[in-house]
């Protein structure tokens, strides 16, 4: 198994489980089954950790499949304290967004559409380290 130096996060294909390291950085793609389609100009996805809002990413087409590549910088998780939490990507249409740049849900057309929900969100390991830059 060769994986990358520069990509300390370990994500469990089976479950979607992610391990990673108080303020280490990372990336994972998520494929989306659908029978729909999204716009991929406007359309987004909001990972969501820990009950904290963190990042929107684009969702992109390739080969005929929607996914969202997820990066975890630094700031993400230096602030969050070890421990095992949940983890959501929430697929959101036609957003609109707030002063701070957050996609905020404002009228009926928006579709708000979590991967995981409930008891079935898989786990975010988050580990301590010695010293978080």
């Amino acid at each position: 198994m060769s994986e990358s130096v520069l990509n300390a996060i370990s994500v469990n294909e089976r479950t979607g489980d992610i391990v990673i390291a108080c303020g280490a950085t990372g990336y994972f793609k998520i494929e989306i089954s659908t029978d729909g389609s999204f716009n991929t100009d406007t359309d987004v996805g909001v990972f969501a950790v820990a009950r904290k809002r963190q990042q929107t990413f684009t969702i992109f087409e390739e080969e005929g499949r929607y996914a969202v590549v997820v990066e975890i910088a630094n700031e993400d998780t230096r602030d969050i304290s070890p421990g095992s939490y949940v983890w959501t990507l929430i697929l959101v249409t036609d957003p609109e967004y707030d002063e701070n740049n957050q996609v905020v849900v404002e009228d009926r057309k928006d579709g708000v559409y979590p991967i995981y929900q409930g008891d079935e969100q898989p786990a975010f390991e988050l580990k301590g380290v010695a010293y978080v830059v």
